[in-house]
């Protein structure tokens, strides 16, 4: 049976370096203010009306799910006039 440790590890190297991403990124998300920083997010995400992920919001606009990235990113390029 591999520690906690040894898991942390072996999943930070799985995919985050394939990635381009430092597999440093497992160990600062067992930080516990980054922690209490994730439950505070989802708290005020699910005040805001989001059931679910993914759930983006653009200013007060809710969008849910993957297919909606592009609509995401319409909108936000309308709101800055692009």
């Amino acid at each position: 049976e591999m520690s906690d440790e040894d898991k942390r590890a072996f999943l930070a190297d799985l995919g985050l370096q394939e990635a381009g991403l430092d597999p440093a990124l497992v160990e600062q998300a067992q930080d516990q203010i980054v922690k209490d920083e994730l439950v505070r997010n989802t708290e005020r995400s699910v005040e805001r009306g989001s059931f679910g992920a993914p759930t983006f919001f653009v200013d007060d606009e809710i969008y849910f799910g993957k297919n909606t990235l592009r609509d995401v990113e319409d909108e936000i390029r309308r709101r800055k006039g692009v």
